[in-house]
């Protein structure tokens, strides 16, 4: 019997961080800016799935489903909004393209380089930026650019194109 107790108030963490995530995403103005933008009505905030998924990285967006990986319940909340804006751009970039998953073309390119991606990750910093401050944001995209082995003389062009939305 304690095992199923454990296990339970496992689930029922998840699940309430899980709607912790979605109240503040309705809330976000960030959020309600893209809708707008996007053209989206506010029935995406009740629409969109959330779940928790093993992943190979953070959280990871697939067919308009936002998936989380489940080490990211130890980290601060600010920084698991900062990876679920990310996702939400993606939804939102699969609701109007209707792009379910990765075109053959995106493959080719770098991740950095991919429009989606770009788009995306200049949200996830200006969400960043407003929660936690300019300076965090710099060094969040730095360690972002060096993740990802940009090299040294394009490091400074990328930075500033990510950082794009930061003011």
């Amino acid at each position: 019997m304690f095992l199923k107790v454990a296990k339970k108030s496992k689930i029922e963490e998840k699940q309430k961080l899980l709607a912790k995530i979605r109240v503040s995403l309705k809330n976000s103005d960030m959020a309600k800016k893209l809708i707008k933008d996007y053209k989206i009505k506010d029935w995406i905030f009740d629409a969109v799935p959330l779940d928790f998924k093993p992943l190979k990285v953070t959280a990871k967006t697939i067919n308009g489903t936002i998936f989380l990986n489940p080490d990211i319940e130890d980290m601060s909340f600010e920084i698991i909004m900062r990876y679920v804006i990310h996702e939400f751009v993606h939804v939102l970039q699969h609701i109007t393209e209707e792009k379910n998953g990765e075109k053959e073309d995106d493959k080719k390119q770098d991740y950095l380089d991919r429009e989606d991606e770009i788009e995306a990750f200049q949200y996830q910093i200006k969400y960043d930026a407003d929660q936690r401050g300019e300076k965090a944001a710099k060094k969040y995209t730095e360690d972002l650019l060096e993740y990802h082995d940009i090299p040294k003389k394009e490091k400074k062009v990328k930075k500033k194109e990510l950082m794009e939305k930061v003011k």
